[in-house]
């Protein structure tokens, strides 16, 4: 499941209601978005109520890794 932060979820939300207000002017205007609406809006409901917004369980890179026999380490 994929992950955003709160701070990432709001940000969702800006883009959501900007988009909600071209949407607006758009039908205003007679021009027909809803298809392409319906998808964005979709992902965007996806982020907000189905991805992980818990950043304890992001995942990290460990500090030591070895790949074929070789070590590799981020300490200096």
């Amino acid at each position: 499941m994929p992950t955003i932060d709160q701070e990432g979820l709001g940000e969702v939300k800006k883009i959501k209601n900007a988009l909600s207000h071209m949407y607006d002017k758009l039908q205003a205007k007679g021009v027909d978005v809803t298809e392409e609406y319906s998808f964005i809006f979709k992902i965007l409901g996806q982020m907000e109520a189905d991805w992980n917004h818990n950043v304890n369980q992001v995942f990290t890179v460990p500090d030591e890794l070895t790949i074929n026999g070789k070590n590799y380490t981020s300490k200096s």
